[in-house]
């Protein structure tokens, strides 16, 4: 994950761990293309194979 969305991430729950993000994405007729981060969690290799 890049350094610019762990220092968004900082006030999560375990933010030390996590290396992935859910986000909806819609489109703000004020701020044009939003990106809402609904979780953050931690994907390990050894479950995804």
């Amino acid at each position: 994950m890049k350094a610019n969305l762990k220092t968004v991430l900082k006030d999560f729950l375990g933010a030390d761990k996590e290396n992935c993000i859910l986000t909806y994405g819609y489109i703000d007729h004020t701020a044009g293309l939003t990106l809402e981060i609904l979780a953050a969690g931690y994907r390990s290799d050894d479950v995804w194979g």
